[in-house]
């Protein structure tokens, strides 16, 4: 982004011709904080409710939005083959990857050198699967493939807030170039974070 003369004096790394800033929020939660899939169904149920919003434009594909969730150590210990997983002792990044799929493995290695940097490990690494048989042709075509990056601190000794202060330091790291390098167009941390995960 580049900064902008928005008045006499007042100055701004907002673009304004980029943003897009129309978003709502809904909230579901269960007081007992019990991971269970159905709240994932309900979320489901509830942007599907709105179709403006959450499920369809007037092309037949959506807006963009999505959904912020709790991670859950049983699902991820599941899809990694690491056991014992607990809460806020791992870490989960979503990516979007660039347009030109030839700046992939460019991509990739940031990632992984952020993360090496900080001395982190990935346990697991995937693309984000997509049931497509449930997409209207306008998505299939529009979607962006999201892949996920699931890793541990070398450190176990490490405290859940320590590794989400370092989770958000490899986020930075990753934007700095990610945001900046016209080669890496479409390179997008969507969520990066040893508590929850945006989909």
């Amino acid at each position: 982004m580049q900064a902008q003369q928005t008045g006499t004096n007042a100055i701004s790394l907002l673009d304004f011709a980029e943003d897009h800033s129309s978003c709502g929020v809904g909230f579901i939660t269960r007081k007992s904080g019990t991971f269970s899939h159905d709240i994932i169904e309900k979320v489901h149920e509830a942007l599907c409710s709105v179709p403006h919003r959450g499920g369809m434009g007037a092309d037949g594909t959506g807006d963009g939005a999505g959904i912020c969730v709790d991670l859950s150590p049983k699902f991820f210990s599941k899809i990694s083959g690491e056991d014992g997983l607990e809460f806020g002792k791992f870490a989960v990044g979503n990516f979007f990857l660039p347009s030109n799929t030839e700046m992939h493995s460019t991509a990739i290695s940031i990632i992984n050198k952020a993360l090496k940097h900080y001395d982190f490990h990935v346990i697991s690494q995937r693309r984000v699967p997509v049931d497509k048989g449930t997409l209207l042709d306008a998505s299939i075509g529009a979607q962006l493939d999201m892949h996920q990056w699931v890793f541990v601190p070398d450190n176990t000794s490490l405290t859940t807030k320590q590794i989400d202060q370092s989770a958000y330091d490899i986020l930075l790291e990753i934007e700095e170039q990610a945001f900046t390098r016209a080669d890496l167009a479409g390179f997008y941390p969507v969520s990066l974070s040893s508590r929850t995960q945006v989909l």
